[in-house]
């Protein structure tokens, strides 16, 4: 986290700005976790839709 020298919000403050990413064990486990929703989605008959990396229920 820091504050951007150059963007200031409406009260003229600098906005805070946070940096992050995801580690290779962060994204095995939200693979495992978009299969286990995938499967119980399919079980009790819930379509899932995709949108960019979102799941939409509908």
């Amino acid at each position: 986290m820091f504050l951007d020298p150059i963007k200031r919000d409406t009260y003229g403050l600098p906005e805070i700005q946070v940096q992050f990413s995801y580690s290779p064990t962060d994204w095995t486990v939200i693979e495992q976790s978009a299969v286990s929703l995938r499967k119980i989605a399919s079980i009790i008959g819930l379509k899932l839709e995709y949108e960019g990396t979102l799941f939409l229920l509908r």
